[in-house]
């Protein structure tokens, strides 16, 4: 393979490196904000300046992959594009430029629990730094780390094969176990098998994890209710529609509720990727983990 690089376009790079994370011409196309005609342009321009062949697009059902050459030279090209990326980031917040964002992924139920106070104390001591919090589960949460959308990620760890990139760090920030919750003063039941389940549509996480706890312990609800959001569960709990399935720590010095304890443990942690750190995302992280970690 003969190469003619002497010339290689950085925006290929780039288009090439965004592409290989997504495995989407369309998503690529919006994380760069350009429509996909220019992807698949700075594709096929990078590919006659290689070369070679680098993906391979199905027609019927628009599916890509990396060619092998495709590959090898998405691994090369993103960590030339992630070294960009960090000298940008680095740049902005030196020259405390308004418009600079530090962006967070983290489920909406930890949001309360452990990210609120170091936000408080953060922003204070960066005033011109914007933060951008994203609630998802942990499967998009790890995808999107790794395509260096976040900066970093709080999530929930139920079993150490959860994270299994190299490329991510964690750090452990407590562990804790899941329960059933109800409001003993709206809501009777004579078994936990009469009552209503009430769950969060967007946790798939939560879904998974009591399925497999109802299984385990051949348990079965009457009805199921899904809402929104892990707060509007909150809300239909204490509402007396049933009971939750929910992280003990989110709840633990409410009052109005019962907790119903359950051997179901988890581990919250905070995740990262080392070379992608910021001066500004490092002290932020150091507000939860500590050297040791």
């Amino acid at each position: 393979m003969s190469l003619n690089s002497k010339k290689m376009n950085l925006d290929y790079v780039r288009t090439f490196a965004v592409l290989g994370q997504s495995r989407n011409m369309t998503e690529a196309s919006q994380k760069l904000e350009v429509d996909t005609s220019y992807v698949s342009r700075h594709i096929k321009q990078l590919e006659e300046q290689l070369n070679t062949k680098l993906i391979t697009l199905n027609s019927k059902n628009k599916e890509m992959k990396l060619t092998e050459a495709g590959q090898y030279f998405f691994e090369q090209y993103e960590k030339i594009y992630n070294e960009i990326l960090l000298a940008e980031k680095n740049y902005h917040q030196m020259m405390e430029e308004n418009n600079y964002k530090i962006s967070i992924g983290i489920p909406s139920d930890l949001e309360n629990i452990i990210l609120k106070e170091n936000l408080q104390e953060f922003i204070e001591k960066f005033p011109n730094i914007s933060v951008k919090i994203r609630n998802a589960n942990l499967e998009d949460l790890l995808k999107s780390l790794l395509q260096y959308s976040y900066d970093f990620i709080i999530c929930k760890l139920h079993h150490s094969s959860d994270l299994l990139d190299n490329n991510i760090l964690i750090s452990s920030l407590f562990k804790t176990n899941y329960c059933f919750v109800y409001n003993p003063v709206k809501y009777h039941f004579s078994s936990i098998e009469e009552s209503s389940i009430i769950m969060p549509m967007s946790s798939a996480d939560e879904k998974h994890i009591l399925s497999q706890y109802l299984k385990r312990n051949h348990l079965t609800f009457k009805r199921s209710i899904e809402v929104e959001s892990f707060d509007r569960m909150i809300s239909y709990v204490k509402d007396g529609f049933g009971v939750g399935f929910v992280l003990k720590e989110a709840i633990s010095k409410d009052i109005e509720l019962k907790i119903i304890e359950l051997n179901c443990p988890c581990e919250v942690v905070v995740a990262y990727i080392k070379d992608n750190l910021t001066a500004a995302v490092q002290e932020f992280l150091g507000m939860f983990i500590n050297e040791e970690n």
